[in-house]
């Protein structure tokens, strides 16, 4: 509803219920809001509601009473109409679900009406179908002379539609045939339906009990049927007989198998029975999970949770509308299980994805041809290397519009970058409408009057399999362009692009000055293994690097009885080194499993030679260009990429303002205008592929600019690096326009 005023300040309400006709859905964080069409629902002219007596208001007329009663009733049986036959919600928190329920309860007893005997048919259908509302009564008086004869119109029963479960994980397939299963005498389809219609609009303990046991039974004959009707039975009866038959050398026709050894080209008997039990076991363990594994003891089973998406033949028909917020978890958080979300989700699962990936590929299966989905999920997913299956997968459907909020606090209790995806399930148009908010102050006409001028066309095959860009066609022309001018820079370095050392346990491997002092007079040969050492915040624009902190660089394979005093060091942290035992469960005090030593840094570093000749350093979180240049043997910790190469020129380029814009469009951002620069997305950085004598006066700009910094970090070299990017703009051709966009980046 929406309260407004007329001119004499008192308030009206208006309720346009033809504006849902999709059905529509709040829901909370990690909930499905899932709807289907109303059929039926009417305007109401505003007219002013039954807002009770005002002693600054004139006693209205009887007519004026009938009038408000009339909207009143009308407003309640329209809300109960939507809330009871359009919207749906499943939640893995029963709490939440709760809360929902609460919540639409709240909604209905705004609207709530006297009626006389309390005995009031209250309308509704499973079928969307509202009858007229009854005719206008006159109003009681005030609550406190109430006559008992007069009651609160009952509210409905919301539990059936609003459900605890994981909406990700179900034993039954969606497409899966339920023409047999619904042929039971008692527990068929039209009985299905009549029981949750009797239940929504049951008025007694005992009638609702009765209909719980029977819709309980009929659950449980479903599973049951199901279960028994698996397919995997009749793949697990099929290969158990092949194998049988393998044994006993003859086939399905009872003609003779090649011998053991085979003829060339043809599997030997052993190599058969081989494949057959491992495609055996598969079958096993997935009838097995679905069976026993505790991930799906609280499974939703969309298939036949809500008969009202079911068709006359029991076929999952799918919802019109979908909204949601998916939770945001690490796929790290999903242990033993991803095999069984991998399986599930086919299109989009990634094994570093966060678990709202998923969410985007169910939201979508479950709604019908033509459907509608909305969802308010991180940005992330556009240019994130686990994002890749998901966005391939997307560019086959009709995505209508992606608003991306950027690094806008819109939770005020977490950091989620967060953007709005909304699709049809149609095929693509080849075209998508996008937006990029810069504020969270939209003005009196709110965020559906700001977008419009903020939103721009985007042609689907503009968009990259590296990462998404959203942008206006002048920009989209001038990445084109960019790209196709120079090489990625991962192709001009032979993929010599690397992360920084991770070792998982700073405070033993990372080690001050003093320390390092006192290990080498306790061992002159650790001065061999100890190495300076950078975070990302110590790396500055092409200032010289240096270093106050050192590594103790164990790698692997090093023979640590060598070095008795470093290993005397690490030895004080070995219960915090230690590797997760494989298979182990419950809490761990050590590092995550791995095959190193409990004294070895965890990451391999196969590339730690890099380090020890010239390269390129770049922090990963930075407002603008901060690539330094390095030559003295420097190491770097996990937050920085370091690009191996003796070539000046590309350190000048990737400083450059071309840079600058290409890294503002494809990666991702961070709070308070930061960007990521993670090897993903550095990589793309176009380089121009020019002589080396063409080369020379970028290498005479940028030595010039290191000298000026290396005398002194604070030297003011503006006017140099301005004379560099003119020079790398001549290099990629740029028009002054083009200029101008680079610079407006």
């Amino acid at each position: 509803g929406l309260v407004i005023t007329d001119e004499d300040g008192l308030p009206f309400q208006y309720f346009a219920p033809g504006g849902l006709g999709r059905g529509a859905g709040g829901v909370g964080r990690g909930a499905w809001g899932v709807g289907r069409r109303a059929e039926g629902a009417d305007g109401v002219t505003p007219i002013p509601p039954a807002l009770g007596p005002s002693p600054h208001a004139p006693t209205p007329s009887p007519l004026a009473l009938s009038e408000r009663q009339r909207v009143q009733e009308t407003l309640f049986h329209e809300k109960q109409t939507l809330i009871e036959n359009c919207l749906f919600g499943v939640d893995i928190n029963s709490n939440s679900v709760n809360i929902c329920r609460l919540r639409l309860w709240i909604e209905l007893l705004k609207s709530a009406y006297y009626v006389a005997g309390g005995m009031e048919q209250r309308a509704g259908s499973v079928h969307g179908t509202s009858p007229m509302p009854p005719a206008p009564r006159p109003l009681p008086p005030a609550p406190s002379s109430t006559p008992s004869a007069f009651t609160l119109q009952t509210l409905p029963n919301l539990d059936i539609n609003l459900k605890a479960g994981n909406s990700l994980i179900g034993r039954f397939e969606l497409d899966r045939s339920f023409s047999e299963i619904f042929e039971h005498p008692r527990f068929n389809l039209k009985a299905y339906r009549t029981a949750v219609t009797t239940y929504k609009q049951a008025r007694s303990k005992d009638v609702k009990q009765e209909v719980s046991r029977f819709l309980n039974d009929i659950n449980a004959y479903l599973r049951g049927i199901y279960l028994n009707r698996d397919p995997l039975l009749k793949d697990i009866s099929r290969l158990r007989g092949e194998l049988a038959l393998l044994d006993s050398s003859l086939d399905l026709f009872g003609t003779s198998l090649p011998p053991t050894k085979g003829k060339k080209g043809e599997p030997t008997k052993e190599q058969k029975r081989a494949r057959l039990q491992a495609e055996l076991a598969a079958k096993e363990q997935a009838l097995d999970d679905k069976r026993r594994n505790p991930l799906f003891r609280n499974a939703f089973e969309w298939r036949f949770e809500f008969p009202e998406v079911l068709d006359e033949a029991g076929n999952f028909v799918g919802f019109d509308l979908i909204v949601g917020n998916p939770p945001y978890i690490r796929q790290e958080e999903l242990g033993a299980n991803k095999t069984v979300y991998q399986k599930a989700f086919p299109n989009t699962y990634a094994g570093t994805a966060d678990l709202y990936v998923m969410f985007i590929e169910q939201g979508l299966n479950l709604l019908r041809p033509g459907g509608q989905f909305t969802f308010i999920l991180p940005n992330k997913w556009m240019r994130a290397s686990y994002g890749a299956n998901l966005r391939k997968w997307l560019k086959q459907w009709n995505i209508e519009q992606i608003t991306d909020f950027g690094d806008l606090p819109v939770f005020d209790e977490a950091t989620t970058y967060p953007s709005i995806l909304a699709i049809q399930k149609a095929p693509s148009t080849g075209q998508l409408r996008a937006a990029q908010v810069d504020t969270l102050k939209f003005g009196k006409g709110g965020l559906a009057a700001y977008l419009p001028d903020r939103t721009f066309s985007v042609p689907t095959d503009s968009l990259q399999d590296g990462g998404w860009v959203l942008s206006d066609a002048s920009v989209q022309n001038l990445l084109t362009k960019l790209r196709q001018t120079g090489k990625p820079l991962r192709e001009y370095v032979q993929d010599k692009i690397y992360r920084g050392i991770k070792t998982d346990l700073n405070k033993a491997f990372v080690i001050n000055a003093e320390t390092r002092d006192r290990l080498i007079a306790e061992d002159p040969r650790s001065a061999e293994i100890i190495k300076p050492f950078l975070a990302g915040r110590d790396i500055k624009r092409y200032q010289t690097p240096k270093a106050e902190r050192f590594l103790l660089f164990t790698r692997r394979g090093i023979q640590i009885e060598d070095y008795p005093a470093v290993l005397k060091h690490l030895d004080k942290y070995k219960e915090e080194l230690l590797p997760k035992p494989k298979g182990f469960s419950g809490k761990w005090n050590g590092r995550k499993e791995g095959t190193y030593k409990w004294y070895e840094l965890q990451d391999a570093v196969d590339y730690y030679e890099a380090f020890e000749k010239p390269h390129i350093i770049i922090p990963a979180i930075i407002k603008e260009p901060s690539c330094a240049w390095d030559e003295s043997g420097i190491y770097s910790n996990d937050k920085t990429t370091i690009v191996a190469t003796d070539d000046k020129y590309v350190l000048g380029v990737m400083n450059c303002r071309t840079s600058y814009f290409v890294m503002r469009q494809i990666s991702s951002t961070k709070q308070n205008g930061y960007f990521e620069y993670k090897p993903v997305y550095i990589s793309q950085i176009p380089i121009p592929d020019i002589s080396a004598d063409a080369q020379g006066p970028f290498i005479e700009k940028v030595d010039a600019i290191l000298a000026a910094k290396q005398e002194d970090p604070k030297a003011d070299t503006s006017a140099l690096e301005a004379e560099l990017d003119q020079m790398v703009y001549a290099l990629f051709a740029l028009t002054p326009e083009e200029i101008a966009i680079v610079e407006g980046a």
